[in-house]
């Protein structure tokens, strides 16, 4: 028979259960144990310098549950960061403009005057070397870098 054995549910009493339904009560512990670590590794990655707790859940449904519990967090956390690196990739594109206008000022500069001996040489000079070297272009996203995963359709995915 596919149900040879019996299990007890509550106050329902005595119910038949399939070998396959039987053999996850075996697994129930590493189910647990596996969650935990899920939840651990979650909590890790929202931000939160909230200490979690030791004791494991108490059944997989528990464990899912906190582990549901931490997308709200994980959230905040992603538009926190990408926020923050959208503020370092304006900052980066100014600097960038800010350089190419000192360059630029110091080419029209260093055209225009004579330069003797006691003056410094160009391979000296930091802006000159900067202009001697590769620049980094970074531009920001032409696209807004915001998030709207909660209605579904994040432009970042």
């Amino acid at each position: 028979p596919c149900s040879p054995s019996t299990v007890q549910f509550g106050t329902s009493g005595v119910q038949r259960v399939c070998n396959s339904c039987v053999a996850i009560i075996d697994r129930q512990q590493d189910l647990q144990r596996r969650i935990s670590l899920l939840e651990r590794h979650l909590h890790s990655h929202t931000g939160s310098r909230s200490i979690l707790l030791n004791d494991a859940p108490q059944s997989v449904e528990e464990g899912l549950s906190r582990c549901e519990a931490l997308v709200q967090p994980l959230d905040d956390e992603r538009m926190y960061l990408m926020n923050k690196s959208d503020e370092a990739l304006a900052h980066a594109a100014a600097a960038q403009h800010q350089l190419e206008r000192l360059q630029h000022w110091h080419q029209h500069s260093f055209q225009s005057s004579t330069l003797n001996n006691s003056t410094l040489a160009p391979s000296s000079s930091p802006i000159c070397a900067a202009e001697a070297s590769p620049s980094i272009v970074i531009a920001p996203d032409s696209e807004q870098r915001t998030c709207c995963i909660k209605r579904g359709t994040c432009v970042l995915q």
